[in-house]
């Protein structure tokens, strides 16, 4: 136990003194016998109770223009009852913006059928300004499709907290999918318990077996290969945190791909440090 502790340590630092970039390569190709991932969360930090690094909620970015605004605060505050939530209030829009939080997804489960539901309040805010969408873009950066709660779901005045939801397809040549909560005008919003789970698995098979699209392939099997992936980023973090203390901000990303390759990102932000 304790040789495998130390091979792990090993594989760790080779990680962080690399360029911190690594492709896992599964052993086996995925077995399209195997069952779905129906219920999938694909969301990380959805209810933003996940640490938070100065009011940024962890998992999420903002998407913000402050300098066309006079007045512009977004952070993570604590409401009782509830716990943590994430919030924009902004005044003095100049001209048309659309502030966000946003979450770039570590799954891409290509051809699945996907539920996104957030839970959302408003205050002072003008008619059908406030959002919770997705946005599909290709590996050449091009946007390719998106789905709004607005049409079903418009937010807007001063409304205590609803429930919104919305199902979609995931397109085939979905190479990055975004997650956005966000505010078109002034006013304040706050989001809690976004989630965007998988409802159905793909039918995009060809005769041969072989998955269409260049995305994640959701089975049992690809399942606990990014969950041991996972265990692995959560210890590259581990072990970055232990080398710069308190010198740097430290962002992990997971991405699983087609083919049974995930990329496991750090982002270190040392432009405080000494």
């Amino acid at each position: 136990m304790k040789g495998n502790r130390h091979r792990r340590v090993a594989i760790v630092l080779a990680l962080v003194l690399a360029v911190l970039v690594v492709w896992v390569v599964a052993a086996e190709p995925p077995d399209p016998t195997q069952s779905w991932g129906a219920g999938l969360e694909l969301l990380d930090n959805g209810d933003f109770e996940g640490p938070d690094t100065e009011a940024i909620p962890a998992g999420w970015f903002k998407a913000m223009l402050p300098d066309i605004t006079i007045d512009l605060h977004a952070g993570v505050e604590e409401i009782s009852g509830r716990g943590k939530v994430a919030f924009i209030e902004q005044a003095g829009v100049k001209t048309s913006l659309c502030n966000n939080w946003a979450q770039r997804l570590r799954t891409i489960p290509v051809g699945a059928k996907v539920r996104l539901a957030a839970e959302v309040k408003t205050e002072n805010m003008p008619a059908d300004t406030g959002f919770v969408m997705v946005q599909f873009w290709s590996r050449s950066r091009r946007l390719i499709g998106g789905a709004s709660a607005q049409k079903l779901n418009p937010l807007g005045g001063t409304e205590d907290w609803k429930q919104l939801s919305l199902e979609f397809t995931v397109p085939e040549s979905t190479h990055v999918i975004i997650v956005r909560c966000g505010l078109t005008e002034s006013g304040k919003i706050w989001f809690d318990n976004v989630s965007m789970t998988v409802v159905s698995p793909a039918q995009a098979w060809h005769d041969e077996g072989t998955f269409r699209g260049d995305g994640f392939e959701v089975t049992d099997r690809s399942l606990r290969q990014l969950g041991r992936v996972r265990d692995l980023a959560d210890d590259v973090v581990a072990y970055a945190r232990q080398e710069l203390g308190a010198e740097g901000n430290i962002r992990e990303e997971l991405f699983a791909q087609e083919g049974g390759r995930y990329q496991i990102v750090l982002h270190l932000d040392l432009s405080a440090s000494r």
